[in-house]
């Protein structure tokens, strides 16, 4: 999924980490095999966020999802494998229209 602002600021309070810039050169590719998400960079690897159940009221948790991994210890290159569900847990609000302005 793609966060807004405001989910991204309170994943980084929650966990201290940022995500990939928009600039960054693996996007368009990141893009084109996951789709439109926001992605992270982790020591496992390549990390998306899901809702564990469905947006339908305010405080749903949200899951890390990791898509690929590291190809050696260098952490120079990724390679794609089954979409990995953790036990990372964050509670987030759904995106609301005001979030989007």
């Amino acid at each position: 999924m793609k966060l807004d602002i405001n989910q991204i600021g309170r994943i980084e309070s929650l966990m201290g980490i940022n995500p990939m810039p928009d600039d960054h050169p693996g996007m368009e590719d990141f893009s084109a095999a996951f789709g439109e998400h926001t992605f992270y960079l982790s020591e496992e690897g390549l990390v998306i966020w899901e809702w564990l159940e469905g947006p339908e009221t305010d405080g749903l948790p949200i899951v890390a999802v990791i898509l690929a991994g590291w190809v050696d210890e260098k952490k120079s290159s990724l390679t794609s494998h089954q979409p990995r569900i953790t036990e990372i847990i964050l509670p987030l609000a759904p995106t609301t229209p005001e979030a989007m302005s």
